[in-house]
């Protein structure tokens, strides 16, 4: 039986502020956390290309936890880390990858007297919560339970070949990580390696703020309205979005882009062209679930994600969803349910799928309901996927101390 609260410490990545789908992840959990029965710290580094988070709204998420800040050698990866990491695909770029490590192993020995007193609280903490698993280098205390989790691509295996060298090297590289939260059931099978403490937990949606407005009364009527939110990046597809929303050209029909990022003035410039694509920039959460709800369908083109809580959130609102099909293995139950359908990043395919949601739209908002119905069935809300996190946090703590006093008895 445990004496006392366990203290469980969250480590981002990233500023808080950044507003990415880590980020918001984050604030959700810690938003429902239950801190009656846990000592709850987050800690953040400086990392941040821009913000997109207010900074009133993230510290209203985190009033109910401690929240600590890393100085990190993070924030000159944009520029040269993220550049060389994003083109690292083969089994070639492995020399690179380990030299790649070691400058960054350098760099935290710099950063480690500055962050001293930050360093002390993590060590200190029952178990730590991984969002960048490369980030347990911070971490010496051999007495704190690390878990790593999936939501960054530093464990994804599509990253280079699934060799035994790739292997090795994520042993390695990972040694000491009690197990791994996977957001899916496929990043589960495609894991390279596994531990002990492992499991299955997919993300949540917040179903009071994320919910759908009921229009079969009204099915054929009002000007029908596309919807992409994310990060104006290029992984993320928005060229493709844009070229496809060119060639499909449909008339008396809105795309809405909601996002902040490097292709900021592409999006601008193509908005301003009359083309019917509204640029909104960053949008409060309410305003967001507000748009959502006015629109019928979301398109997500993107390269790779680790899971894509947008793609939830629009479902959860109504939407009926055109996703990449590099998403396969994550939505399928919603594609069997009819309201997601996976389309090759080919502009042409996209513009295709465009046109044929315009045709069906009656359908499409007939069905409004379907998908929030079903995510209400699963119990998807972030609320219980919070407390389903905190309690196999417990269990692991539970099991590695009987391991740990049975082993001192001996």
């Amino acid at each position: 039986m445990k004496d006392r609260k366990y203290r469980i410490t969250i480590l981002s990545p990233h500023k808080l502020t950044f507003g990415g789908g880590v980020e918001r992840f984050i604030l959700n959990i810690v938003q429902n956390a239950p801190v009656n029965n846990f000592d709850i710290v987050v800690v953040q580094t400086d990392s941040e290309d821009m913000q997109r988070f207010d900074n009133g709204y993230v510290n209203q998420r985190l009033s109910k936890v401690k929240l600590c800040t890393l100085k990190s050698f993070r924030r000159i990866q944009f520029s040269a880390g993220n550049a060389i990491e994003e083109h690292l695909e083969s089994p070639s770029s492995i020399p690179i990858i380990l030299a790649w490590q070691l400058v960054k192993f350098l760099f935290c020995l710099f950063y480690r007297p500055i962050n001293r007193g930050v360093l002390q609280q993590i060590n200190e903490s029952d178990l730590v919560y991984l969002i960048h698993n490369s980030d347990k280098m911070w971490l010496k205390s051999r007495s704190t339970t690390l878990i790593g989790s999936t939501h960054e691509h530093d464990f994804w295996p599509s990253r280079m070949t699934s060799g035994l060298m790739y292997k090795v090297f994520c042993m390695l590289r990972y040694k000491g990580i009690a197990g791994f939260h996977f957001t899916s059931a496929r990043s589960f099978r495609e894991a390279i390696i596994h531990r002990k403490y492992d499991f299955v937990l997919e993300n949540g949606v917040d179903t009071k703020l994320f919910f759908p407005v009921d229009c079969s009364d009204s099915v054929g009527a009002g000007r029908i309205e596309f919807l992409f939110v994310s990060r104006l990046e290029a992984t993320k597809g928005v060229k493709r979005l844009v070229y496809a929303w060119k060639l499909a050209g449909l008339r008396d029909v809105k795309l809405h882009i909601v996002g902040k990022g490097s292709l900021e003035n592409f999006v601008r410039e193509n908005a301003s062209t009359g083309i019917g694509i509204v640029y909104h920039g960053g949008l409060a959460p309410s305003e967001l679930a507000a748009l959502y709800r006015r629109c019928d369908v979301f398109i997500f083109p993107t390269s790779h994600e680790t899971y894509g809580n947008v793609v939830l959130e629009a479902l959860a609102s109504g939407l009926y969803v055109i996703a990449s099909d590099a998403l396969i293995g994550l939505f399928d139950e919603f594609n069997k349910l009819g309201v997601l359908e996976y389309v090759p990043n080919d502009t042409s395919v996209i513009s295709e799928a465009m046109i044929r949601s315009v045709k069906n739209i009656r359908q499409i908002r007939q069905n409004r309901l379907k998908a929030y119905n079903y995510i209400m069935q699963l119990d998807r809300d972030w609320n219980s996927v919070t407390i389903s996190l905190f309690e196999r946090f417990e269990r692991i703590l539970n099991s590695s101390r009987v391991y740990e006093e049975a082993s001192a008895v001996n």
